[in-house]
């Protein structure tokens, strides 16, 4: 084809002085050149878009993750914050729960001492038990006043400083401080439980010794006509033993069983009338004699205070009386230090 065999000259002239280029080029490369051109400018313009599509959406998933990270590093900084007010709060929870743990260690301390009270009032000779009630007097005071001693304490303590946090080895050493503390709190509690339980045992022993002991007026009059001991026979005017006190009181009064026990006798003899015998145990026996009226029965269990007879003039009598006595392993005792204070006698009615 003569039309690339064609040639365009270009002329290149670079100033006055230098020679003159000369440029032939074939046609046909200027046509190609036309072509390519407009092709390759389409292509650098594709290719600019889809790089800017490529950013576009890029710069969308990047503003998308930076608002994600934004997002979790704000709720981690909340994490934080609550974990750091958790163990706060639970450092705080950790100190209360040691100073309760040294409360009850103080506590079981003074229960310690009370028990040693208790001990101490509870171990009592057969001289002593008429002594129980006011035994047991004396250690509902003393547990008050222990009570009392440890409430002006805590009123009474000043405490202030600064608001200074504690580091973690401080903290380490003061877990390690209140765990052996409470540690010790359990052997404590069990140790203390049983010694309770003893004395739980103890007490009720105790308790059926004062329930068994006689300590109440068997009549509801308390006036004494003739007391314990040697005296004038009533009948002959000699003197005899007299091994019970007489109280005065018309036909009928009530009587009472002085302590707990078990009817041994209620029957009617000539000169004892009709009467009835209480065995209590612990070698204690009371008698109630010249009745008008027998309502407990031989065999009957009786509670200290529960009617048993009614008074009267039955038998070797002069009027209506009771006639008390209280046997202690088989010989009668003066029954007026059983008897509890007459607020209406004097001191000496009781000598």
């Amino acid at each position: 084809m003569r039309w690339s065999r064609n040639k365009i000259t270009f002329v290149l002239i670079p100033d006055a002085s230098s020679p003159v280029r000369r440029i032939a080029v074939p046609s046909y490369m200027l046509a190609i050149g036309a072509t390519l051109i407009p092709i390759l400018i389409i292509l650098l313009v594709l290719a600019c878009l889809m790089l800017y599509r490529h950013y576009d959406a890029n710069a969308d998933q990047l503003d998308y993750l930076e608002r994600k990270m934004n997002d979790t590093s704000s709720r981690y900084e909340e994490i934080v914050a609550d974990k750091n007010t958790s163990i706060d709060y639970l450092q705080t929870k950790i100190v209360v729960l040691t100073e309760q743990a040294s409360a009850i260690q103080r506590q079981l301390d003074d229960m310690d001492a009370l028990e040693a009270q208790v001990r101490e009032l509870m171990g009592s000779s057969s001289d002593e038990e008429r002594e129980d009630e006011v035994r047991a007097s004396r250690l509902d005071d003393s547990a008050r006043s222990v009570a009392a001693i440890r409430e002006k304490a805590l009123a009474d303590v000043g405490m202030g400083g600064e608001d200074i946090p504690a580091t973690d080895e401080e903290f380490q050493r003061y877990l390690d401080s209140s765990g052996a503390k409470i540690s010790s709190l359990a052997p404590a509690l069990d140790a203390l439980e049983q010694r309770l339980q003893n004395i739980k045992e103890d007490v009720h022993e105790v308790q059926e010794k004062l329930d068994a002991t006689p300590s109440v007026w068997p009549t509801d009059s308390q006036e004494i006509t003739s007391r314990f001991g040697v005296r004038l026979d009533p009948f002959t005017r000699r003197a005899r033993f007299h091994s019970g006190i007489d109280f005065s009181g018309n036909v009928g009064d009530p009587v009472y069983a002085s302590a707990d026990g078990i009817v041994t006798w209620s029957r009617k003899d000539s000169a004892e009338g009709n009467n009835i015998k209480i065995d209590h145990g612990n070698g204690l026996v009371t008698r109630y004699l010249h009745l008008s009226k027998l309502i407990a029965e031989a065999g009957d269990r009786v509670e200290k205070g529960e009617l048993i007879g009614e008074l009267g003039n039955t038998g070797r009598s002069t009027g209506p009386h009771l006639h008390y006595e209280v046997i202690q392993y088989g010989t009668a005792v003066n029954p007026l230090p059983y008897l509890p204070s007459n607020p209406n006698k004097g001191s000496e009615e009781f000598l």
